[in-house]
């Protein structure tokens, strides 16, 4: 079968491709493996081949079947990790943490971590999960990019669709359930689903390299860890009760930290040290 279309770009391929399908009837029928741009096809000659001069044409830039936006990426995949993802002001957002940091900020460090919404994209989901799935990609893609419009959200999550498992949903499928949450969207009742703990975040327009962010991370994570070093090493000596002086060698061994961790910050507690073992003495 040969359908002529018109509007077809490289951007809208798959999705004209699988909506001809559906509008045909045969979207659970023809050879998913096969849709692919550069596909070679060999047309065999039929001297009975049924020709309809009156076909309808397929037109992929009819809203009422299938309408396109343009200025979509050129790649549907996005990177599984986005702490060293840079973005501008008009890009798809894969996560919604640079809405958490001050815009006079480069960069922002939550000491306990915060939580924050991402697209997660797994991998070979079961028939029985594939629509709770993409319910849930949906979901993120919608409520993290709240510029994007039903168009160029079926088309995110359509290339998401045939990522996550080799039996895809249907086109109709992936329509009824963009319909839906625009309808929660609408309604206000569509929330992001805070799936991610950071610690560092980023200014969206901050500007720096990968490696500016690697090597600022790496130091800010550094410093939160040797906070948290030194209050567990400081609520250890304040609480202290036993009838004895207090030493690194105990403390280390009362909080189950290493001697040479310890020893790293005990000069910055040995006022109130010495005073516990002065009065100790005293009391002696």
């Amino acid at each position: 079968m040969v359908v002529k279309a018109n509007g077809i770009t490289k951007e809208n391929f798959n999705v004209s491709y699988i909506s001809i399908a559906t509008e045909l009837g045969i979207d659970n029928l023809f050879d998913a493996s096969a849709v692919k741009k550069i596909q070679p096809t060999v047309l065999s000659f039929d001297s009975d081949a049924i020709y309809n001069p009156d076909s309808i044409v397929f037109n992929a830039t009819n809203p009422e079947k299938v309408s396109f936006s343009s200025n979509m990426s050129s790649s549907p995949y996005f990177p599984r990790n986005d702490t060293f993802f840079n973005y501008n002001s008009n890009s798809f957002r894969i996560t919604n943490a640079s809405d958490y940091v001050d815009e006079n900020n480069v960069y922002q460090v939550f000491s306990d971590g915060i939580s924050v919404a991402k697209i997660d994209i797994p991998r070979n989901i079961p028939v029985g999960n594939r629509t709770k799935t993409i319910m849930a990609i949906a979901n993120q893609v919608i409520t993290i990019n709240p510029w994007i419009d039903f168009d160029e959200a079926l088309k995110r999550i359509l290339s998401f669709n045939d990522i996550i498992t080799k039996e895809r949903l249907t086109y109709n499928e992936i329509v009824g359930i963009v319909k839906k949450l625009f309808k929660y969207k609408a309604e206000g009742t569509l929330k992001p689903i805070n799936n991610k703990i950071r610690k560092v975040i980023f200014n969206k327009n901050c500007g720096l390299t990968k490696e500016d962010k690697i090597s600022i991370v790496n130091k800010e994570v550094g410093k939160i860890r040797t906070e948290k070093t030194k209050k567990k090493i400081h609520a250890a000596i304040i609480n202290w009760n036993q009838p004895e002086k207090i030493t690194a060698n105990k403390i280390a061994q009362l909080i189950n930290m290493g001697i040479a961790t310890v020893k790293k910050h005990w000069s910055e507690f040995k006022t109130i040290v010495n005073d516990y073992n002065n009065k100790l003495k005293d009391t002696d």
